[in-house]
């Protein structure tokens, strides 16, 4: 019995994961677009063009500036 309890923890942790979850897409030129503009990195930008949406560049880029601005990131090289 004791034996089966880690098991049983890591299947309930992988039926759980966020890797199983349905992918929303992003256009590939919108994400070349707005890294062009801003310098941040890749998933940083996508998690603004799903928020905002691939017509919103210029939302998507304001809220990255004010997050960056906020956590302080550091642009890429």
């Amino acid at each position: 019995m004791f034996r089966l309890a880690p098991i049983f923890s890591r299947l309930s942790v992988r039926a759980f994961s966020s890797a199983t979850a349905s992918q929303q897409s992003v256009s590939k030129d919108a994400l070349m677009k707005l890294r062009k503009r801003t310098g941040y990195s890749y998933v940083n930008c996508r998690k603004a063009l799903l928020q905002f949406g691939d017509n919103n560049i210029a939302e998507a880029e304001k809220w990255l500036r004010e997050v960056a601005e906020k956590e302080g990131w550091a642009k890429a090289a």
